[in-house]
């Protein structure tokens, strides 16, 4: 059985970085989830070749240090699949500093003398406290990386309203909740499995299936739902370079304030940090007022809200303005976040086609589809919001007044 669980977790791994490596489009976070899932693989494949050759493979290296890397594998994608400006680079490989500096003494001081089986873990030889070192490591890197996902995750789900102008299960990310979740609980399970070997000073339970087992599951859901998953948002070089020209173009126009950059808005700011931190935007309140007119006008002629899919990465770019500049003004100036904002326009042109008798051939939600909204629930709950109303008992108020003009 242990067996046939490897080949099943080897084989799934193996797939899903065949398909993602195949994408023509490959962000880094992709990157990250194939090495991730090589890893994996070599992890199944040492185990599964170690009872036949293993004075070529060693199997403590597989079952207890490649997992160390699993941790710092799930921080970073999801830093780099929910921040449109993360970069790798020398900060990022630091997070790998664990595994190579615990495999690199494993190897060079504790190979074939110290047995990390968890039976022996409290066997009380001159290697107990190289053990309990190594064990401590282990789960302190699992848990503080899962916790710090989560607190990513918190914090993406809070700016949702300034990034995104709609709500589907492509935005949410449940499941990378659901993931750090399965982390945390299979190594919870497989640290008092391999407690109760280690108090026992015996393989009690068989800890090394329940392991596998686990990571196994986890495969296939980092496979199936890194596979599905698409970018959030276009590629940070190419949006940079986009963003670098038409700075460059728009200098010759409106000139900017030199002191522009990294001023970023989140829900969790009180009111006065938020007036602190965008005065150090150095956004100009003359300037301010040059981006609303440029805004509103852009909104009015070339309605990009009708992109169901639009970001406010995607609006930064088509108006020449930065994407701090344009959460500010939105939020100082309108008083609205993103969300908000390109939404209003959409339940607008929603409203002006029911009461259009041109449009009397199509159905509320074949209007709402073409406004831009992409969920019937999303487009209820707003337009509700919006005018007070259903969307049906708006179009039999609208009817109404018609009939009585006529």
């Amino acid at each position: 059985m242990k067996e046939a669980i490897l080949y099943i977790g080897l084989s799934q791994g193996l797939f899903a970085a065949f398909v993602i490596f195949t994408k023509r489009k490959k962000q880094t976070s992709d990157r990250l989830l194939i090495a991730w899932l090589l890893l994996i693989c070599l992890k199944f494949l040492i185990l599964l070749l170690y009872d036949e050759y293993g004075e070529f493979f060693d199997v403590g290296f597989s079952s207890g240090f490649i997992p160390l890397s699993f941790g710092p594998f799930l921080y970073l994608y999801t830093k780099h699949i929910t921040d449109e400006d993360a970069r790798f680079g020398f900060r990022e490989i630091l997070h790998a500093a664990p595994f190579f500096i615990l495999t690199a003494f494993y190897f060079a001081f504790f190979q074939e003398r110290v047995d990390f089986s968890d039976h022996m873990y409290l066997v009380s030889d001159e290697y107990i406290g190289v053990r309990i070192l190594y064990a401590s490591v282990y789960f302190i890197s699992i848990f503080t990386y899962t916790a710090l996902t989560y607190r990513l995750l918190y914090h993406y789900r809070k700016n949702m309203v300034n990034r995104f102008s709609f709500e589907s299960g492509k935005n949410q990310l449940k499941w990378l909740y659901f993931t750090a979740g399965l982390i945390t609980a299979t190594f919870t399970f497989y640290f008092f499995v391999g407690l109760v070997n280690a108090i026992n000073k015996k393989p009690i339970v068989d800890s090394e299936l329940m392991a596998n087992l686990g990571l196994t599951v986890m495969t296939f859901s980092v496979s199936y739902f890194g596979i599905k998953q698409q970018a959030l948002f276009r590629d940070p070089q190419v949006y940079l370079q986009s963003e670098k020209a038409e700075q460059k173009e728009e200098m010759d126009v409106n000139p900017l304030p030199k002191a522009e950059k990294k001023a970023e808005f989140t829900e969790e700011n009180s009111p006065e940090e938020e007036k602190e931190k965008y005065k150090r935007s150095g956004l100009k309140e003359e300037d301010a007022e040059i981006y609303i007119e440029r805004l509103l006008a852009f909104m009015e002629r070339e309605k990009p809200y009708l992109d169901e899919e639009m970001t406010i990465q995607d609006l930064s770019a088509k108006i020449n303005i930065s994407k701090h500049h344009l959460t500010q003004i939105l939020n100082n100036h309108l008083g609205k976040n993103f969300f908000t904002f390109v939404n209003e326009y959409r339940i607008e042109e929603v409203k002006r086609k029911l009461a259009d008798e041109a449009f009397d051939h199509l159905t509320i939600m074949g209007i709402a589809y073409d406004c831009g909204f992409n969920s019937k629930s999303s487009f209820n709950n707003i337009f509700k919001q919006y005018t007070g109303l259903t969307p049906s008992e708006y179009k039999k108020q609208v009817v109404k007044i018609r009939e009585a003009d006529s």
